[in-house]
């Protein structure tokens, strides 16, 4: 969970264990205000796989992908 916050910098209001292609990733989702991060992290390595911001207030959003 350290890790996906790191990345993400704001408090964590959901996250799951699931499985993609035999691979356990962490999906952790979140919220500060009116942005809302949704952080994959590979549960074996503890990498960050995805991490990707909406920005509701500009209506925007961003991806960073790490492969």
């Amino acid at each position: 969970m350290q890790i996906a916050q790191q990345s993400a910098q704001d408090q964590p209001v959901k996250w799951a264990l699931e499985k993609d292609n035999g691979k356990a990733i962490w999906e952790i989702e979140f919220e500060n205000g009116n942005k809302e991060t949704e952080v994959e992290v590979d549960a074996s390595s503890q990498k960050v796989l995805k991490s990707e911001t909406d920005d509701h207030d500009k209506n925007m959003k961003h991806d960073k992908d790490d492969d």
